[in-house]
């Protein structure tokens, strides 16, 4: 769990490092397997660092804190749909974004649930994100804490 979603609970004191004992990413480290960094090194990583490690364009959809971003769940099972709520309700309590659900045509973001695995393709026009496809199979809904986890990192 990254401090961010912990925020949202600071009851929960556990970390999924998936098996890595220790990592060094410039700034960023982990310690005792509890990440240690500033919201600032994680936000440029994202927005930047991300996209400069694997040799492509940075992208991001053209929204600021207040701004309503499209979504529509209809390939989602209920368990998903509950999911990807919670995660709305979260990146909303940290960004100030708003998410609105609307139907497949009008949407920015696109889930389903079809395909084997956790997925994420977007079109993109002058790094801008136009539409987004999320996919996170349903099966990984047997492990909670990992599916929640997913949902948020694959936006």
């Amino acid at each position: 769990m990254c401090t961010n979603c912990q925020t949202l609970d600071p009851s929960i004191d556990h970390y999924d490092t998936h098996g890595v004992s220790s990592f060094s990413s410039g700034d960023i480290s982990v310690s005792n397997n509890k990440p240690v960094y500033a919201y600032d090194q994680i936000a440029n990583y994202l927005t930047e660092g991300f996209w400069s490690d694997f040799n492509t364009t940075a992208r991001h959809y053209d929204a600021q804190s207040g701004d309503t971003i499209t979504h529509n769940l209809d390939g989602l099972n209920s368990t998903g749909t509950a999911a990807a709520g919670k995660v709305f309700e979260a990146w909303t309590a940290v960004s100030s974004l708003q998410f609105t659900e609307v139907s497949k045509a009008q949407t920015q973001m696109m889930f389903g649930d079809n395909n084997s695995g956790a997925s994420a393709s977007s079109s993109v026009s002058g790094g801008h994100i136009i539409q987004s496809t999320i996919n996170i199979h349903n099966s990984w809904a047997d492990n909670p804490d990992y599916y929640h986890q997913n949902d948020s990192r694959q936006t």
